[in-house]
């Protein structure tokens, strides 16, 4: 079990440091045309047993009639997967963890991921989206962590014509990160 979490984890460094890569040369991105329920579904069914094991207390809404979007199926996966890897990482056993999808004045999906997690200091919310950036929280909570999937999430989002942000009560008062991508995209 060992072997196949650092298995696993080596897998997901190298995507990690490959997107990177991609970002700083300025990778084309593939738009195609997806329902996004689909995409959240699909990404979500990883983490069933995960969430069991842990004991977190996990639910979704996903509003109806959110209609076909454009993306870099892909990449929307991977910002879903980063999101919902901090999540798990930094909750403990017995929070929770709620997601919520909705479809914002005709326009924009909005993407929301909320945690009882280890929360994020005033002083280092403007920060979370820099390169290498880990707080102390996050540090002392995970050694493993590299500081890159929110700066690669945050490019992946801004190529989709949207926009991600964080918000915290503060340290130990979880965590919200929310994104917004719109529906039309000039891509």
């Amino acid at each position: 079990r060992q072997i196949e979490a650092a298995g696993s984890r080596l897998t997901e460094l190298t995507d990690i440091l490959i997107d990177l890569v991609r970002i700083d040369e300025g990778y084309s991105y593939v738009f195609k045309a997806q329902y996004f329920r689909e995409i959240i579904e699909n990404t979500l069914k990883l983490y069933s047993d995960r969430l069991r094991e842990k004991g977190i207390h996990f639910n979704i809404e996903i509003a109806q009639g959110i209609p076909l979007i454009a993306v870099d199926v892909k990449r929307i996966e991977f910002v879903i997967r980063i999101l919902m890897e901090n999540a798990l990482r930094y909750t403990p056993a017995d929070g929770y963890i709620s997601i919520s999808v909705n479809f914002v004045e005709n326009e924009y999906i909005r993407f929301m991921i909320k945690d009882s997690g280890i929360g994020i200091s005033s002083k280092d919310l403007s920060r979370v989206f820099g390169k290498f950036f880990r707080s102390r929280e996050a540090t002392g909570a995970d050694t493993e962590g590299m500081g890159l999937g929110l700066y690669i999430a945050q490019n992946i989002i801004k190529s989709h014509g949207g926009r991600i942000w964080a918000e915290s009560a503060g340290v130990n008062k979880g965590t919200t990160f929310i994104f917004e991508i719109p529906v039309r995209h000039g891509k």
